[in-house]
C-alpha cells in the first residue's frame, strides 16, 4: 500500500506528499456553505437543501463487505450490534479498535487493532470492502486548550486521511463520515434552529470542532474517488452505555453530585439531544440508500438546558441546583429535516421516552444501591 496521503503543516492548510493525487488536490478546496436558519417548529423543505443523490441500485440492501472504525465507542458498539442483527455474513464486518480492547468486539467481526495516533496497519485491513463507517473519534476531545489541537489534528484529519487514501485505493464505493453538529456555528438566535448548510465554525474555536470541521473537508475530497461520501453529524447523543463525558451524562452526574449547573440566562443554551438508537437507525438507513451530502440528526425537539436539568432531576429523584450567568444563550439545536425527507420512516425517540430508557429512575436507582 502507498505511504499517507498527507501531513499537517498549519491547521487548516495541507501538504500533499504526491502532487498528481487528486484527492490530495481537493483537500484544499473547503466545504461550500451556504446559510439557513430554521424556525422552531417549521420543517425545511427537503428541496431548499438538496443535493444530494442516492446510488443507482443500492436502495434497501446493506453492503455485504463493512469497516466500521470506533467500533469499541458509544455508538460503535451498537451500531455492530445492529450488523449482526439484520443478518450480515460472518466476515462482512470489519471493526477497528484500540489495541487491547479488541475483545469488547462480539463474535463474527473481524478485528483490526489500530491506534489513531498511529500509522494505518495495512497488513491487517481487511481485503475487501464495499462501505467504511468513520466513527473512531479522539479520546481526548473534551480538552480545550491549544495544547490539544495536535494530537486532535493528527487522530481526526490525518488518521482520516489516512483511511480514505486506503479506502480509495481498495475499491470502497461508500464512505459514511460521521461528524458532530460541533462543527457548526451556534447561532445567537435561540428561536431558529441550525440546519445543515448552516457556516461552520472558524478559528478561534474548540479545538475539537475546528479537527472535526477540517476532518469533513478530508471526507468532501473523497467525493468523485467512490460513489457516495455521506456526512452525518449527530447531535447530543445519549443511551445506555453512555460515557461519563458525554454532555447530557455530564449534567446528570453533576445533578446527583449536588453541583451547581450553570445557565446563561435566563434559560440556558438550546440543545436537541438525540438518542443513540435513532442515530444508529439513521447510519443504517443512509448505509441501504448512500447520498452524497451532509445530513444532521438531532433529536425532535428542541430543549433548553433548564428543561433538560429539571426533567432529568425530576426523573432522578434529586433537585438540579441552578443558577445564573451573564452569558448569552445560543442555539446548538439542528434541523433533521432533511435527513427526515430521506429516511421518513425512521424513528424520532422524544426526549422524556430517551430518558426513560437511559437512567434508572430515583427510586429504582435506590433498591439497585
Amino acid at each position: 500500500m502507498d505511504a499517507p496521503l498527507l501531513t499537517m503543516t498549519m491547521p487548516g492548510a495541507y501538504r500533499p506528499r504526491r502532487a498528481r493525487s487528486t484527492f490530495a488536490e481537493a483537500l484544499l478546496a473547503r466545504l461550500d456553505l451556504g446559510v439557513c436558519g430554521l424556525p422552531l417548529g417549521v420543517v425545511r423543505p427537503a428541496a431548499a437543501c438538496n443535493g444530494g443523490r442516492v446510488a443507482d441500485g443500492e436502495t434497501g440492501r446493506l453492503p455485504a463487505a463493512i469497516l466500521v472504525t470506533g467500533a469499541t465507542g458509544f455508538i460503535g458498539r451498537r451500531l455492530v450490534e445492529r450488523l449482526l442483527e439484520e443478518g450480515i455474513a460472518e466476515g462482512g464486518i470489519s471493526a477497528t479498535a484500540r489495541p487491547g480492547t479488541e475483545g469488547a468486539l462480539p463474535a463474527g467481526v473481524t478485528a483490526v487493532p489500530w491506534d489513531l495516533g498511529e500509522a494505518l496497519p495495512f497488513e491487517r485491513m481487511p481485503a475487501r470492502v464495499e462501505a467504511v463507517v468513520h466513527l473512531a473519534v479522539p479520546r481526548a476531545r473534551h480538552d480545550g486548550g491549544p495544547a490539544a489541537l495536535p494530537g486532535l489534528m493528527r487522530v481526526a484529519v490525518d488518521a482520516t486521511a489516512r483511511l480514505y487514501e486506503w479506502a480509495r485505493l481498495s475499491g470502497a464505493r461508500h464512505v459514511v463520515h460521521v461528524s458532530t453538529v460541533s462543527v457548526l456555528r451556534p447561532r445567537l438566535d435561540v428561536g431558529h434552529l441550525l440546519c445543515d448548510a448552516s457556516p461552520r465554525v472558524e478559528p478561534p474555536g474548540h479545538p475539537y470542532a475546528l479537527a472535526k470541521a477540517w476532518a469533513e473537508d478530508v471526507a468532501a475530497a473523497l467525493r468523485g474517488h467512490v460513489e457516495t461520501v455521506t456526512i452525518v453529524r449527530p447531535a447530543s447523543v445519549y443511551g445506555p452505555g453512555q460515557g461519563e463525558r458525554g454532555t447530557l451524562a455530564a449534567m446528570a452526574r453533576r445533578i446527583l453530585a449536588g453541583e451547581a449547573h450553570e445557565l446563561a440566562a435566563p434559560d440556558g443554551h438550546r440543545l436537541t439531544p438525540v438518542f443513540l438508537d435513532d442515530v444508529v437507525e439513521a447510519l443504517l438507513g443512509l448505509m441501504r440508500a448512500p447520498v452524497g451530502e451532509a445530513l444532521s440528526v438531532g433529536g425532535p425537539e428542541a430543549l433548553t438546558e433548564r428543561e433538560i436539568v429539571e426533567d432529568l432531576g425530576a426523573w432522578l429523584g434529586k433537585a438540579p441546583v441552578l443558577v445564573t450567568s451573564a452569558e448569552a444563550p445560543l442555539m446548538f439545536g439542528v434541523s433533521s429535516a432533511r435527513l427526515d425527507a430521506r429516511l421518513p420512516e425512521r424513528p424520532r425517540t422524544s426526549w422524556r421516552e430517551g430518558m426513560r430508557r437511559t437512567w434508572a429512575r430515583g427510586a429504582e436507582r435506590a433498591l439497585s444501591g
